[in-house]
């Protein structure tokens, strides 16, 4: 296990205390859990220590199953409160046709549901970080007066994995940033529900045949676009391509398109980017 502690154990301590404080204080939320660090983090901390944690998941095409299943176990482990939900956004027009913001319509989407089902307050696991980056969820977010305890607490990604590390989550404090699927898909191309789960097919095959820590299966104007963190990319694709290129193309095989399949190293948030650096590629 590696080591996750980035910080001085003291300042984890206070910094987890504040944390416990506040929502000590709040005494009652909805958190909404996505099944990543971030969130699974959040619910685990408020069902410990709040009066009445409501924890809320939605399952559709656009969320990877592994994370689901996370969810589950974590319910199972410590007898969360949880209401799967479905929020329905692949009935919403703006969210099919996937513009730049397309994260705006799905967390509206999601908040709205949620409402439906509570009158608590909704939490969600935003980071500090997280403000610093293109972020469209947040202002449906801000629309739906949802609270941000890690932001409010000063806590950024690397002081969530150093908590979660303390706490001995070890299952979760090496997770790799995933966000939902639907984000593989380049902006303005229309989402299809069925190229989601074999996306995250492909993802879950080269994680663990290239040992990776970060796969991206990105659907582009250009074809398929697998991004591999420094590390794969530069030492074990060369030597696995044209095994990986069948392999790919037999998951997409219930597919009516011929996608061009390239290899490049992975970029944060590049399904928004018109990347016209060289990469590997295979026809």
């Amino acid at each position: 296990m590696v080591n996750n502690i980035h910080h001085n154990v003291d300042t984890v301590i206070n910094k987890l205390q504040s944390l416990i404080v506040f929502l000590i204080q709040q005494k009652k939320a909805a958190v909404a859990v996505s099944g990543g660090i971030d969130s699974i983090l959040l619910a685990y901390l408020g069902s410990k220590y709040m009066e009445q944690c409501e924890i809320y998941h939605s399952v559709s095409s656009a969320a990877p199953e592994q994370a689901t299943l996370r969810v589950k176990q974590y319910t199972e482990k410590y007898n969360w409160n949880l209401i799967i939900v479905d929020s329905h956004e692949f009935i919403n027009k703006n969210y099919i046709s996937n513009p730049v913001n397309r994260c705006y319509y799905c967390k509206s989407s999601l908040y709205d549901t949620i409402k439906n089902h509570t009158t608590l307050r909704i939490f969600s696991g935003t980071n500090i970080d997280d403000l610093n980056d293109y972020r469209p969820g947040l202002k449906a977010a801000q629309e739906n007066g949802v609270m941000h305890p890690f932001v409010v607490s000063g806590i950024d990604k690397k002081m969530i994995r150093s908590i979660a590390y303390f706490l001995r989550l070890h299952d979760i404090c090496n997770l790799p940033a995933s966000p939902c699927l639907s984000s593989r898909i380049e902006s303005h191309i229309r989402i299809d529900a069925n190229l989601l789960p074999l996306i995250n097919q492909v993802e879950l095959y080269l994680t663990n045949y290239l040992n990776a820590q970060i796969v991206r299966c990105r659907i582009r104007s250009t074809g398929i676009h697998i991004e591999l963190d420094k590390q794969t990319y530069e030492h074990k694709i060369k030597t696995n391509q044209l095994f990986l290129v069948s392999k790919i193309r037999e998951i997409f095989s219930t597919t009516k398109s011929q996608y061009s399949i390239y290899f490049d190293q992975y970029k944060m948030g590049s399904a928004f980017l018109n990347d016209k650096k060289e990469v590997l590629k295979y026809v």
